[in-house]
């Protein structure tokens, strides 16, 4: 009952960004700002799957084109409250209605774990056809780790019905693209983080640090 209650709750715009904060997204924020900045220059197209109302927003340019998709219409009008001058998409992240090579950025926050194996193998694919080739496939997602109690209780109460140990998430991640770096850190969760290049090679290389698809649409300036 608490967990259907906080499930509701959740959804309001004010209550999740305020979850998220409790949870950790500031320094989220400050972690993924330096795993991206090697690989940001040139990014002018940033789609955000699963975006809610855009707390990740802030480790981009300004003056870059920033796409929030998302299923929720709440959060969708709440990332369009906040930030009116970028662009909030009512989508499916698996039927993704963009061209393919369209946008040079793909972000993947806290999603993976809401989705089960064969959905989220579609949006991974999705997210691998509408990168331009030199694009950047940004992942993070919270792991299952049994010995640490925090993450225990939080998946207890967590949305998300579908834990993935970073074994896991980094063979499903390696059908679609090449990684070129991935790390863990722990808040409450531990997390798995990963950048990635579009591939099919399943190739993994770089640093591995502990620690019905509607019309497309172009969205080049």
């Amino acid at each position: 009952m608490l967990a259907k209650i906080l499930h509701r709750a959740a959804s309001h715009p004010i209550v999740y960004d305020l979850i998220q904060r409790l949870a950790g997204a500031a320094r989220t924020r400050h972690f993924l700002a330096a795993s991206i900045a090697p690989w940001s220059d040139g990014v002018s197209v940033v789609l955000d799957i699963g975006g809610g109302t855009g707390i990740y927003r802030s480790i981009w340019r300004n003056d870059l084109l920033y796409i929030c998709l998302d299923l929720d219409p709440m959060k969708i009008a709440g990332f369009s409250r906040k930030h009116p001058k970028d662009r909030a998409c009512l989508a499916d992240a698996a039927l993704a209605p963009f061209l393919a090579g369209s946008v040079d950025a793909v972000i993947c926050t806290f999603v993976a774990h809401h989705l089960p194996d064969e959905l989220l193998e579609r949006v991974l694919s999705e997210s691998s056809r509408i990168l331009s080739p030199t694009g950047v496939f940004v992942f993070v997602d919270p792991v299952w780790s049994p010995y640490r109690w925090t993450g225990r209780l939080l998946w207890k109460y967590d949305r998300g019905a579908f834990p993935r140990t970073a074994q896991k998430l980094q063979q499903m991640i390696s059908e679609c693209f090449q990684i070129i770096r991935q790390e863990k850190f722990a808040i409450w969760h531990e997390y798995w983080t990963c950048i990635a290049r579009p591939d099919k090679t399943g190739r993994v290389s770089g640093e591995n640090t502990l620690m019905h698809r509607s019309e497309p649409m172009a969205w080049r300036r």
